[in-house]
C-alpha cells in the first residue's frame, strides 16, 4: 500500500480546553519524517497566552487546566511543570492511521469540525494528540 507521505509540515492552532476565560495555548506543531522515512517525529511547543491575567496563581492554574494533556493525558494541577517531555512530542509509526490523524490535527477548525461528529475540534484534537501517545 503506498501512503501519503508527510516529509516536513509545521502549523498550529489555540487551544484553551473549551473553556470561557481569555487565556489559552498557541501549540506549534512539527511534523518530521525520520528512521529512514518510517516514523513520524511530532514536536508540539507551547506558548501559553495569559489574557488579561496577572495574579501568579491564577496563570499556574489556567497554565494547568487549559492544556491539552490535562487530566487525561496524565497532566494534573499537582504535576504541572514545563519540564515534563512526555506531553512535548512522541514517535509514531508512520500508516495511513497515523497520516490520517496529522492531516486531521492540522485542519483549521472550519474543515475538522465536519469530521469531529459530537465533539468541538478542541476536545477532537485532544483526543488525536492523546491517542499518538499510545501508538
Amino acid at each position: 500500500m503506498k501512503l501519503q507521505n508527510i516529509p516536513f509540515k509545521i502549523f498550529a492552532f489555540r487551544f484553551n480546553n473549551d473553556r470561557k476565560e481569555e487565556a489559552y495555548y498557541d501549540i506549534i506543531v512539527t511534523i518530521e519524517s525520520v528512521r529512514e522515512d518510517q516514523h513520524y517525529d511530532i514536536r508540539y511547543d507551547y506558548h501559553f497566552r495569559n489574557g488579561l491575567y496577572e495574579d501568579s496563581k491564577t496563570i499556574k492554574l489556567y497554565k494547568c487546566l487549559m492544556h491539552p494533556f490535562y487530566l487525561r493525558g496524565g497532566l494534573t494541577q499537582y504535576n504541572c511543570s514545563d519540564d515534563r517531555s512526555n506531553i512535548d512530542g512522541v514517535i509514531v509509526c508512520k500508516n495511513s492511521i497515523t497520516t490520517s490523524m496529522i492531516e486531521l490535527l492540522a485542519m483549521p477548525d472550519s474543515e475538522l469540525q465536519h469530521h469531529c461528529g459530537d465533539f468541538t475540534t478542541q476536545k477532537y484534537r485532544q483526543n488525536i494528540m492523546i491517542s499518538m501517545c499510545y501508538l
